[in-house]
């Protein structure tokens, strides 16, 4: 019975230790990386594995192989897929569009800046960016919708104010009084003073009548200057008061950053910068249109306004409020349709990824991540490198293994005991960008 057990006890200590095979490697010092420790030292003791094994076997070219397997804890792992899929998340989530942005005209100043920038640029899709959310440029109509209902509601308030002047008032009294007595007063006067009291061949669009307040007689010859020119006291004292508040309504426009122009202008509107401000110039624009109807008094008639589409629509209207209620539900129904459309969709699919993510923050976890390095021996040369990767598998996904390129820095760093980043985040950050995509 004693010899018996002795071979047992000689055959359990065979099994249990390295072959030579394993030892010579283990034994093995590599000068250049660290000559104060051998292999075995080294990749023996290193506190991000679990445990480690080292085995020893024949290729299919019958050499004699090396293998050390290190299983690393799963703590650093998980920890990383988690943090990285959270981040992209959060990085989706500063990508959604607010369907309310409030586009200042200092917004739409800068919109149409970039606009004129890339005009020759062969610039197919500008991308424009308010308040550090993405619009696309399919969207350009939403901007320019939203900076038109900055407009009316500030032309809103400059007209309800000019209703409430004195100025209005006598205005509309001058004017009836003006269009009321135009034969008489086209007899009395010469003809260039009867052109810039109603316009040349009674063309009101640039006589007193034209109701610009801009219209400055003294830029036209044939515009009445003085007194002198009129041998009606009346008719001139009416002129000079005309011309007082046609001023005082221009205040009230200016207070409120408007400037009403009628020209053939191709842009509807432009802006302009002065002394830091920014002013809104709206050429061949319905604003106009609303400013004139409460200059000429409000009265029920109809009005033909151009639509989107290039048709015409005809509104019967009582009052200027009730056209700038139509212009502003037309830039509304734009944003709605825009929002509908583009950003509704878009936010959507933002929205869809952003839950992908942060469920898979949630439910990937590491199944495993090992690294393995190889060598082989030949005699008594010393061990040759054959390889060094990390093979890194997530529950319910395919493995990722490391670029064999990085086999010489996989090997070198096994010497440290910590993780380093670039190395063995590697894999992890393959199967990220795998299940990403």
């Amino acid at each position: 019975m004693k010899k018996i057990t002795i071979v047992l006890s000689v055959l359990i200590l065979t099994a249990c230790g390295d072959s030579s095979q394993v030892k010579q490697v283990k034994d093995y010092v590599y000068d250049n990386v660290d000559s104060t420790l051998t292999v075995g030292n080294a990749l023996d003791n290193r506190n991000i594995c679990n445990k480690t094994k080292w085995d020893s076997y024949k290729d299919e070219r019958d050499r004699n192989i090396v293998e050390y397997t290190c299983e690393f804890k799963k703590d650093r792992p998980n920890q990383f897929l988690n943090l990285t899929f959270s981040g992209i998340a959060g990085n989706l989530k500063t990508m959604l569009v607010d369907k309310n942005i409030n586009i200042t005209l200092d917004d739409y100043a800068k919109f149409k800046e970039e606009e004129e920038r890339n005009k020759n640029k062969n610039v197919k899709y500008p991308h424009y960016t308010v308040y550090k959310n993405h619009i696309d440029a399919k969207a350009r109509s939403y901007i320019e919708a939203k900076a038109k209902l900055v407009i009316y509601d500030e032309l809103k308030k400059a007209l309800l104010e000019i209703e409430k002047s004195n100025a209005l008032a006598r205005y509309q009294e001058n004017r009836k009084y003006l269009l009321s007595n135009k034969a008489t007063i086209k007899m009395e006067v010469s003809d260039y003073v009867a052109t810039g009291i109603y316009g040349y061949n009674d063309d009101q669009t640039r006589g007193l009548l034209s109701c610009d307040p801009f219209f400055d007689f003294d830029y036209f010859h044939y515009a009445p200057t003085s007194n002198s020119d009129f041998s009606n006291k009346e008719l001139a004292k009416r002129i000079k008061q005309i011309k007082e508040d046609l001023t005082s309504i221009k205040k009230i426009l200016s207070k409120h950053n408007l400037d009403l122009y009628k020209r053939e202008d191709p842009k509807l509107v432009t802006l302009y910068r002065y002394n830091g401000s920014i002013s809104v110039h709206l050429y061949n624009d319905y604003s106009r249109l609303v400013f004139e109807y409460l200059l000429q008094g409000n009265s029920a008639k109809n009005i033909t306004l151009n639509t989107k589409d290039g048709k015409k629509t005809t509104l019967s209207v009582k009052n200027y409020q009730e056209i700038l209620a139509y212009l502003e539900g037309v830039e509304n129904g734009i944003v709605r349709g825009i929002v509908e459309k583009i950003i509704d969709p878009y936010n959507q699919n933002i929205t869809n990824k952003i839950n992908q993510f942060e469920k898979r923050s949630k439910d990937i976890k590491t199944e495993s991540y090992q690294q393995k390095i190889k060598w082989v021996l030949i005699g008594e040369r010393k061990p040759s490198l054959m390889g060094c990767e990390l093979e890194f598998k997530a529950d319910g996904y395919p493995s990722v293994k490391s670029d064999s390129s990085m086999s010489s820095s996989c090997f070198q760093n096994a010497y440290k005991s910590n993780y380093v980043d670039q190395i063995y985040n590697q894999p992890i950050m393959s199967f990220i960008n795998m299940v990403a995509n």
